[in-house]
């Protein structure tokens, strides 16, 4: 695309500071002009090496020349480097341009922004519409967790891509530096005796930013999360106006229409949830994107709880990790958002624990077992002729012993002596690496020792152990 058609395929508002050809900072060829505004202009790019696509954001002559702009623009912009989550547009890089303006590479979204898509006219489904404010949910639950209020949400900012799944991603753009809504009537720019402290779109601002930007917390982001929602379900944005002023006061004095009365298979409940979003003060909306997104999971589609808990879990994980902590709230603990990666873990450690204890049951009973035989044991080592000594080893001795025979009735005819014959003498241990040979196992049956079998892992028999074991079963 040429930069005569790039021109007259932009927005008459929009200024272009770079031309297709152009290389910035020797690394981002610029392929064509995307959008642009009083805040920025946007372009598609490549890297001359990788050649990946990105997409890289100018800030305007008019923005970098107010004072602390560009240094809170790069600040902010390094600030979201740090961000993982799939549902915000990822930054690549940041430098500046030769005249100083500062400048961000990030991710090239192949997609349409819901914006776009309200103005082709179709209806959104309500499972969609919520789904979609769900997702923006996720993207400032990081945001918030860095400390970074977004202070634009509105549908040009929401890009509806596919995640790797195939499944619709919601990607959150243009976070951390906010810009006003372009163009502005010059009624409203009338209106705003400190520009310079005043930003944002206004149909989707909060009272309090409206005021002042430095009043705007993460609760003004909840604010425009109410009204994107607003206008997904109803087509309307919640406050119109003709000037700022007009938007201001509507927004401070007057309550919008319930979604369901603009639209019949909204659920009155639903009404509520948004309802709140948008109230005036605050103190009365939801505190964060976690709060939100739990009363909005029962309107999505399926999987949407999961994804409300998954939420909080990136909230406060984020959160702990700003501050340098690594403590968990009782939030994380009792979210699922990681469910599969935990739930293995959790079992494995719980194998391991049923495994030890396990262990030590059946080496506490073994040895309650040695105990009771030990007597037997000792008066059998006594006979034993010439048996060299088990050593002491960690391979410990192993003594299954026989069950005991029961003592006959008392009616029954006690049996005829059996002729008189040598004591038997009971195997202590068997030399062998492994377990006993099958030669000495048959000389246990045939002699009949068969009151204790006695397995060890021992040193290897030598020749004089098996001359002394012979001689002992003559």
């Amino acid at each position: 695309m040429s930069a005569a058609n790039a021109a007259a395929l932009a927005p008459a508002h929009a200024t272009q500071l770079l031309a297709p050809g152009d290389v910035v900072d020797g690394r981002y060829r610029i392929v064509s002009f995307v959008a642009g505004g009083g805040m920025a202009s946007v372009y598609r790019a490549t890297h001359v090496v990788l050649e990946q696509v990105v997409a890289i954001k100018v800030i305007s002559p008019l923005v970098h020349a107010i004072p602390g702009m560009a240094q809170r623009f790069l600040r902010e912009a390094k600030a979201a480097t740090r961000m993982k989550s799939e549902h915000v547009a990822h930054v690549h890089d940041v430098g500046t341009m030769p005249d100083g303006a500062p400048y961000i590479v990030m991710e090239y979204l192949d997609g349409s922004d819901l914006e776009a898509i309200l103005e082709k006219g179709d209806e959104i489904p309500v499972e969609d519409a919520v789904d979609y404010a769900l997702q923006a949910c996720q993207a400032l639950a990081e945001v918030h967790g860095l400390g970074i209020v977004h202070r634009d949400l509105k549908p040009a900012n929401l890009v509806l891509t596919h995640g790797a799944d195939g499944l619709p991603c919601i990607k959150l753009i243009d976070f951390g530096i906010s810009h006003t809504d372009v163009p502005l009537a010059a009624k409203d720019l009338a209106s705003l005796t400190e520009p310079q402290n005043v930003m944002g779109s206004p149909r989707y601002m909060s009272p309090e930013q409206m005021e002042s930007m430095s009043k705007a917390d993460r609760r003004s982001d909840i604010y425009g999360v109410g009204a994107v929602l607003y206008e997904l379900l109803t087509r309307r944005v919640p406050f119109e106006g003709d000037t700022f002023t007009d938007i201001y006061m509507a927004a401070t004095l007057a309550t919008p229409e319930a979604p369901s009365t603009l639209r019949a298979d909204v659920p009155r409940e639903l009404d509520e949830v948004i309802l709140r979003c948008l109230r005036s003060d605050p103190a009365e909306r939801y505190v964060d994107a976690a709060e939100l997104a739990l009363a909005l999971a029962p309107f999505g589609p399926a999987g949407s709880g999961l994804r409300a808990k998954l939420v909080a879990r990136v909230l406060d994980a984020t959160s702990a990790r700003a501050h340098g902590s690594s403590a968990k709230s009782s939030r994380i603990a009792g979210a699922d958002g990681s469910r599969m990666r935990r739930r293995v873990s959790s079992s494995a450690y719980s194998l391991h624990k049923r495994r030890i204890k396990r262990g030590a049951l059946a080496f506490a009973l073994l040895s309650l077992v040695g105990l009771a035989v030990g007597g037997n044991a000792l008066r059998a080592e006594a006979r034993m002729k010439g048996a060299a000594l088990v050593e002491s080893t960690p391979s410990a001795v192993l003594i299954v012993p026989s069950p005991p025979l029961l003592p006959a009735p008392a009616s029954e005819p006690s049996p005829a002596p059996e002729p008189a014959r040598a004591a038997p003498t009971p195997v202590r241990a068997v030399r062998t690496a492994v377990a006993p040979s099958a030669v000495q196992a048959r000389a246990a049956l045939a002699e009949g020792r068969e009151d204790t079998t006695v397995l060890a892992l021992v040193r290897p028999a030598t020749a004089k152990d098996e001359r002394s074991l012979f001689e002992d079963r003559k």
